[in-house]
């Protein structure tokens, strides 16, 4: 808001963008603490789709996937909505 009580649409954005290049770091981080591991990740978009890789390549907002040198998916990080490793999931 600036001094006139008007909302200030590019401080809004601005801090949109920042929340964003936040969480794209934390997405980031998951997956490469679970691929150290030697593990096999699963990331969830924001459909109903999901991904399996055990290696990825993050360029800027985007990430590239592999599963055993094959590129599975190239998107926006921001589609991503949960990660997850795949061995350490509990089987029933």
């Amino acid at each position: 808001m600036n001094n006139n009580n008007e909302c200030d649409i590019t401080e809004i954005e601005n801090e949109l963008l920042k929340l964003e290049e936040t969480r794209n770091k934390c997405i980031v981080e998951k997956i490469k603490k679970i691929v150290e591991k030697g593990h096999q990740f699963e990331v969830f978009l924001n459909y109903p789709v999901r991904i399996y890789g055990n290696r990825f390549v993050a360029m800027g907002s985007y990430v590239s996937i592999f599963y055993d040198d094959v590129e599975i998916a190239f998107l926006p990080i921001h589609a991503i909505y949960s990660v997850h490793d795949v061995n350490e999931r509990e089987i029933y």
